[in-house]
């Protein structure tokens, strides 16, 4: 582009160089800056005058400079001999000087030399991009590792270590200080990269992505310590409002001809090692490590095979019902019977699968084994009892699974509510909106909804207020580690207490002691699965074993999914109507419905009814001296320990005050008795006051009958009966 303010100059310029280029023109530098803000692209060199009205070459000069096309050749042109001039326009950015009256070949000549230089500049600058990191100007990945790779041929005898390096939780710093305070980090910590490849006659050191960098250095133990020393505590002192935390991967090199992809993904090994240890830092790569990078090469190679084959084999380990002790369905479990190796467990090839996706192709193999199975029971005229099975992280992100799974069932004609589904809490935690839409979307298609594990990842209140599950699945090696674990204890009772208020059932599993089972029965825990009833087994054993327990199981359900809605109704229900806004217990008003309502199990007859009524001994003077928060919260308390110590079949209702009605049903006289003795305990447990320091007693009436009328008189009568022993016995400890 010329821009020259008289028309014969442009004239003489535009002959000159037509020749070689398209010219545009512009007869000063505001007209000149309109043209380059529509042609900019096109534009490869300018030819600028000084002298110009509205805007002269000094001003159009100092515009340019610094905006995105100052890279873009300008060579000023005036008719001032005077030094000043041609010294001024270069300070101001001008690539060359021509003075007027122009002489052609020196015009061209210059004219080709700034193009060629700015040609040669643009293509170091894209070299430049090519090979380096934008953020922190290191290395990027592809050249890092084409220096490592030079400098290890260069010296082939001399030993070397590559060191992987990054910022445990780096998200989560993002997300605390944005992507520029992010992008801070990355500059710190590549400045300490730049700073200590002084320190050493040799090195290759890069950004290979996100925050992990990589460094590679002759090795010398002490050296090589110091060195990570040095990291470590400049990164660890970056801030004092946010604490970053390193992470370091260290590969020794044996073979200075080994990929330096190799290398890294055996730094990167050593670094996962310690990748969740609180304080620990450095992972170093050794032979354990080197050993199950082997094994797991070995399960990638045949994994695919062993598909084909079904050399995958479905073991099921039964589950029982925590009140009949009859088998209630079971888990689906996964054995890997090797052609060469035998039987393989789980954990030696599932870790693996998970790693690289083919987990996804082993689940749904198992899910159409299973369904295969409840369709053969279903035709050979048997209950099917329901079956769990398993879904794995990569299930749980994938949106087409209620699709993918209605199809199957649909396959088998088989109900969705006996392939039933487990997830584990932390696969739940990787992405909870998106996991809790799609188990709302399985669960309106029918199928019934497992939280595995539940206890042992990030357990919390928020967890299961939020979760759409329908059970609960507890693990006992997490949750009760010795008998006498008083706090293990309270726990369980405490998470099997919340289940039964949010309308979960609740599963026991890694059950391996009659004491543990003992417990478990105590605070009515619904089902329980474990080595103490049984090992996982192969198909024939548990066809053969199980199923036929499982006819006589009166509780197995197979509900239709407009069945399972009109549960789900049914108890939004009772909640709005009968439930005691305080204690989450069936109100008074309930006891109108209790007597039309069969809840007797399956098959089992009304025997007998036993009806308790009981209060809190001196409750108004807890009132009175505590405050009325204080008996409130007693009243929860109380109710919660009620809860837990009743059957599904027997009812616990507020009856107005600190008075409660129980009501057990089908249970022995004797054995009411001793009940109520042993919530009595439970209650004594309960503190109030000053620093816990009083304790609660309870009084209580009993009314039995094996000859109950479902009449509103009789109602009336055992529970004024009872009424009237519970103040006799009150009488008796004045």
């Amino acid at each position: 582009m010329i821009v020259e303010d008289q028309k014969i100059n442009r004239t003489i310029l535009r002959y000159m160089i037509q020749k070689d280029y398209d010219v545009l023109e512009a007869e000063n530098g505001a007209e000149a800056w309109k043209i380059l803000e529509q042609k900019n692209e096109e534009i490869i060199a300018i030819l600028l005058d000084i002298v110009m009205p509205v805007m002269d070459g000094y001003e159009f000069l100092r515009k340019i400079k610094g905006s995105s096309w100052d890279s873009i050749p300008i060579i000023a042109m005036t008719g001032d001999n005077d030094i000043s001039t041609e010294e001024r326009t270069l300070e101001l950015g001008a690539w060359d000087f021509i003075i007027k009256p122009y002489k052609e070949r020196i015009l061209i000549t210059r004219l080709k030399n700034a193009i060629a230089r700015s040609r040669m500049g643009y293509l170091k600058q894209m070299k430049h991009m090519a090979e380096h990191d934008s953020v922190t100007g290191l290395y990027n990945r592809v050249q890092f590792f084409k220096k490592t790779e030079e400098m290890l041929r260069k010296y082939p005898t001399e030993p070397f270590v590559f060191i992987r390096m990054d910022i445990k939780r780096f998200r989560l710093i993002n997300s605390y200080w944005g992507e520029e305070g992010g992008n801070r980090i990355l500059c710190f910590m590549a400045d300490l990269l730049r700073k200590i490849s002084g320190w050493y006659p040799y090195c290759a050191f890069g950004r290979i992505e996100s925050d992990i960098f990589g460094i590679c250095i002759p090795y010398e133990r002490r050296n090589c310590e110091n060195m990570v020393y040095f990291l470590i505590q400049k990164i660890l002192s970056y801030s004092t409002s946010f604490a970053l935390e390193p992470s370091f991967g260290i590969y020794r090199i044996e073979d200075n001809s080994t990929p330096v992809e190799n290398m890294f993904i055996l730094a990167t090994m050593a670094n996962r090692k310690i990748k969740n240890r609180y304080q620990d830092y450095v992972g170093i790569y050794d032979e354990k490590l080197g050993q199950q990078i082997m094994q797991e090469q070995e399960v990638f190679n045949d994994m695919r095979p062993a598909l084909e084959k079904e050399e995958f084999v479905i073991y099921f380990q039964p589950k029982y019902d925590g009140y009949t002790q009859l088998p209630y369905g079971a888990e689906a479990l996964i054995r890997w019977n090797h052609p060469k190796k035998g039987l393989i467990a789980p954990a030696q090839f599932i870790p693996v699968l998970e790693k690289n996706g083919f987990i996804e192709k082993l689940d749904y193999y198992v899910w159409e084994k299973v369904c295969q199975y409840i369709k053969k029971w279903k035709d050979q005229g048997l209950t099917p009892a329901p079956i769990s099975v398993n879904m794995s992280r990569v299930d749980c992100s994938n949106a087409g699974l209620p699709d993918k799974l209605t199809r199957l069932v649909r396959k088998y004609d088989i109900s969705p509510g006996l392939l039933q589904l487990e997830l584990t809490e932390s696969a739940y935690m990787d992405n909870p909106d998106f996991v809790n839409n799609m188990i709302c979307e399985l669960r309106k298609r029918g199928f019934r909804i497992m939280m595995d594990d539940f206890g042992s990842g990030f357990s919390s209140l928020n967890t299961l207020k939020d979760i759409q599950v329908d059970y609960l699945k507890l693990d006992m090696k997490f949750l009760f580690s010795h008998s006498d674990d008083f706090k293990s204890k309270r726990i369980l009772s405490s998470v099997v207490s919340m289940a039964k208020w949010l309308r979960l059932k609740v599963i026991a599993e890694g059950v391996e002691t009659e004491e543990q089972f003992d417990f478990l029965k105590r605070i009515q825990c619904d089902y329980v699965q474990g080595y103490y009833f049984s090992r996982p087994m192969p198909v024939s054993e548990y066809e053969e074993k199980i199923i036929p327990l499982i006819e006589k199981n009166p509780d197995i359900e197979d509900l239709t999914l407009q069945q399972q809605n009109a549960v789900y109704m049914s108890q939004d229900i009772y909640e709005k109507i009968y439930a005691d806004e305080l204690t989450g217990l069936y109100n008074r008003r309930f006891l109108n419905e209790w007597m039309f309502l069969d809840r007797m199990r399956p098959g089992e007859e009304l025997r007998s009814v036993a009806m308790i009524l009981m209060d809190i001994r001196s409750f108004k003077e807890i009132n009175d001296t505590y405050g009325h928060l204080e008996g409130d919260e007693v009243l929860v308390k109380v109710a919660s320990v009620l809860k837990t110590s009743v059957r599904d079949s027997d009812s616990v209702i507020r009856y107005g005050g600190d008075e409660f009605l129980v009501i057990f049903l089908n249970c022995p006289e004797k054995r009411v008795y001793s009940r109520m003795e042993e919530i009595c305990t439970l209650l004594a447990q309960i503190v109030y006051g000053e620093k816990g320091s009083r304790h609660i007693t309870a009084d209580f009436g009993i009314s039995y009958t094996e000859d109950f009328e479902k009449t509103k008189s009789f109602l009336n009568t055992m529970i004024s009966r009872a009424d009237s022993r519970m103040y006799e016995n009150k009488k008796k400890k004045m």
